[in-house]
């Protein structure tokens, strides 16, 4: 099962699909107790789309391991993206309580908070997903973001000034920037940054 379940990844990394499912598929058949080959088969599931697979697979992940933080990181971003705030917030709030040190889990229930508008419990959860993954260019991003919203503009552009450093591809932090520098006037510094996303 276990040489299966690699052979799927490789499928599925190669975007080689129904290889990587017929793989998968097969290490589960034959060890219906493999968690790992559910959590692939869940991955795959995601990438194809088909979300309610993906879910059924993760439950089995964690009807086996309850404490298994990817997975539940992985239901949860399922969950937020179905608008299933409330089973999201359940999944983030579980992985944080197992492993306190792991910026996934911090990130998303921050990114979760922020799209539910608590930006002030947001920005704590980035602050901790930064502590523990200080190259993390989104999270740096979406601190600024809670920032911005809270109205601490300048210590927002600061982050987002970060997340630029970091990554020089994430034109989101440009674009939230540009906003930022309008809110201070600075429209010149602003339109720069818009003509670079528009490149």
């Amino acid at each position: 099962p276990t040489l299966l379940r690699n052979r799927g990844i490789t499928h599925l990394l190669g975007k080689n699909y129904e290889q990587a499912k017929a793989d998968l598929d097969r290490a589960v058949a034959l060890a219906p107790t493999y968690a790992g080959a559910y959590a692939s088969r869940a991955e795959l599931h995601r990438t194809m789309d088909r979300l309610d697979l993906a879910l059924a697979d993760l439950d089995r992940v964690l009807a086996l391991n309850p404490r298994d933080v990817s997975a539940l990181n992985a239901r949860g971003i399922i969950h937020a993206a179905r608008d299933e705030t409330e089973r999201a917030m359940h999944d983030f709030s579980r992985s944080v309580a197992l492993n306190d040190r792991d910026a996934r889990s911090w990130f998303n229930r921050g990114r979760l908070l922020l799209g539910m508008g608590q930006f002030e419990a947001a920005l704590a959860d980035f602050e901790r997903a930064i502590a523990f993954d200080p190259q993390n260019a989104e999270a740096v991003m979406m601190r600024g973001e809670a920032r911005l919203k809270l109205g601490h503009t300048h210590l927002a552009i600061s982050d987002l000034t970060l997340a630029i450093d970091i990554d020089g591809q994430l034109h989101a932090a440009r674009n939230d920037r540009a906003v930022a520098l309008f809110i201070l006037g600075e429209r010149d510094a602003a339109l720069a940054d818009l003509d670079t996303v528009l490149k």
